[in-house]
């Protein structure tokens, strides 16, 4: 069997500012993609890691398709594993719509994909599938404070999309600081979207990263920051461990991952004086915190697509 992993743009430009040195161009991307080419051949697969702009495809009114690698014809894959998560743009969602037309075995589905890179749009879905979810303002091109202080309290949450990996997420203390923060990124760059959400002091520097898998939660790990800060990504020097599933908190990122129509999602959950609260779903959770825990996601997803191809 011969199979693809997607990955984006993004991926390969953080490998080549580690300085990692490899032959195999396969191994020029980034941990996760690496780890599911490593799987793959393990396991006697066929299976390359590809940027979409290597991938070209023809499509005729005759219903004939014909997919080009490199410049090179090439085979239509077996099955496709997408790592572009947040550094998915249009050429992948083209890719992914002309593999879903023709039947080729993914996880997951372009429209998946996108609901998970569009955070407003998330937000929008979990709550038409009556999951709880941080209060949430989509904030247009010009920034009205007057309607931030009058619908929110600070401390607040202001995020900027796409991002990832607790990037372009920050604290506003009060309106000055908020202020400062909307006229910096706004500095820094204006193609990207802001949101404003309450900030749930509850769950500060701590939350439930789970991950789903073919409408099961396989794991829930606590992620806390390690410095007291308010951020729990491990990437951002956090600290996680495995913990016993909460039967609420299954259900809720089950729930959510449906609700994006993701089969693999990593579902952040936030602790709530009454409950919990949905944070982010990601559609290509990252692989350092199973590992860490005991678990072997590559080895999973290849399980999971392998039985569905």
């Amino acid at each position: 069997m011969n199979g693809w992993i997607i990955t984006s743009k993004i991926g390969y430009s953080r490998i080549l500012k580690e300085g990692l040195h490899v032959s195999d161009k396969n191994m020029l991307y980034e941990s996760a993609s690496r780890k599911l080419y490593q799987e793959g051949l393990k396991r006697g697969l066929d299976v390359e890691v590809l940027i979409p702009q290597e991938i070209n495809f023809s499509v005729t009114t005759s219903g004939r398709y014909r997919f080009f690698v490199k410049g090179k014809e090439s085979k239509t894959p077996d099955f496709v594993i997408p790592r572009t998560g947040s550094g998915t743009d249009n050429t992948a969602v083209a890719l992914y719509r002309q593999l879903e037309l023709i039947g080729v075995p993914m996880i997951n589905h372009a429209d998946g994909i996108i609901a998970a890179l569009d955070k407003f749009f998330s937000a929008q879905l979990l709550v038409k599938h009556k999951l709880p979810i941080p209060k949430t303002l989509f904030v247009a091109e010009k920034v009205n404070l007057d309607i931030i202080k009058k619908e929110f309290s600070f401390p607040l949450i202001v995020k900027i999309w796409p991002a990832s990996n607790g990037e372009g997420v920050f604290l506003a203390l009060d309106e000055y600081n908020l202020e400062d923060i909307i006229s910096t990124i706004g500095r820094i760059t204006s193609t990207v979207n802001i949101l404003i959400q309450d900030y749930i002091s509850h769950s500060r520097g701590r939350d439930i990263r789970v991950f789903v898998l073919g409408g099961k939660a396989v794991v829930m790990i606590e992620r806390s920051a390690l410095d007291g800060g308010y951020k729990s990504n491990y990437g951002r020097g956090g600290t996680f461990k495995k913990i016993n599933k909460i039967p609420e908190v299954e259900t809720i990122a089950i729930r959510a991952a449906k609700a994006l129509n993701l089969e693999c999602a990593g579902v952040d959950i936030l602790y709530d004086m009454d409950g919990y609260k949905v944070c982010e779903v990601n559609s290509a959770p990252g692989f350092f915190t199973l590992e860490g825990v005991g678990f072997d996601p590559a080895a999973i997803l290849y399980e999971y697509v392998l039985n569905k191809s």
